[in-house]
Formats: C-alpha cells, sequence, structure tokens
C-alpha cells in the first residue's frame, strides 16, 4: 500500500508505527485524557478539525495528507504557519456560515482546515472569509 493512499485508518496506523508510538502515547501528547478517542478517529474515518494539527506535528507529517491522503506526507515545511491561529480563525469563520446555508460534518470541516492551511502556507497569506467559504461550497459539491 503507498501510503498516499488507504483509509485515514491506515495513515495514523502507518505514521503511528513509524514514529514509534502507541494509541495511548498519542493521546498523552496531545493533551487526550482519553485513548478511546484515537480508536475511535481510526474508526470514523475522522479527526476533529481543533485536533487535527496536533495530531499531524505529532506523528510528523502534512495534515491534508493525514486527513485526506491527498498531497505529500512530508512534514519537512509543514506547520510553519500558527496552526492553532488557523483552525480558530476557520472555525469561527465556519461558525458563520450558517448566513451561508453551508452545513458541513466535522469530517469535512477537518478537510477544510487542512486544504485552508495548505493554501495558506504555500501563499505566507491568511485566506479571507470568501475563499473559506468558496472551498466550503466546494467541499459540499464534490460530497455529493
Amino acid at each position: 500500500m503507498s501510503k498516499e493512499t488507504g483509509t485515514l485508518r491506515e495513515r495514523l496506523k502507518t505514521r503511528l508505527r513509524d514514529v514509534r508510538l502507541t494509541q495511548r502515547e498519542l493521546a498523552d501528547r496531545i493533551g487526550i485524557e482519553n485513548q478511546q478517542n484515537i480508536t475511535h478517529w481510526m474508526k470514523s474515518g475522522t479527526i476533529p478539525a481543533e485536533r487535527l494539527f496536533d495530531v499531524a506535528r505529532t506523528l510528523g507529517c502534512n495534515p491534508e495528507w493525514l486527513l485526506t491522503g491527498r498531497g505529500s506526507e512530508d512534514a519537512s515545511s509543514a506547520l510553519t504557519v500558527d496552526a492553532g491561529a488557523l483552525t480558530k480563525v476557520i472555525l469561527g469563520v465556519l461558525d458563520g456560515t450558517a448566513k451561508a446555508e453551508i452545513d458541513l460534518s466535522p469530517h469535512d470541516t477537518a478537510k477544510l482546515v487542512a486544504r485552508v492551511y495548505a493554501m495558506w502556507e504555500e501563499s505566507n497569506q491568511m485566506p479571507d472569509f470568501e475563499m473559506v467559504i468558496r472551498f466550503a461550497r466546494f467541499d459540499l459539491a464534490e460530497n455529493s
């Protein structure tokens, strides 16, 4: 299996093995009390947007690749922007998307965060509201 393919579960298992961590150790490092949350993410195929960057940083991989299998697995240049700030901004924007009649699942929200992060990292510019809304609408259309 290529590392760029497969499910979130397979990518998580591969990265945990590569960095020699257990699910319990990952949970400890990202500040989660219950290892069962990691197990749930693996079974459900999603990571909450607010945890995506912590998991990717701990596993030393690109958050977009971890979540979707797209892009480069390599984290050598990943996470150079303030991922926590970006996540807060995007989640804040998404709170306002009700006005735009956009309703994303938690998984789609995490994918949107990863996509906008990748774009921000490439351009070194914070994405604006309209750009995030366009990405959100594209993700909805793509998953319909």
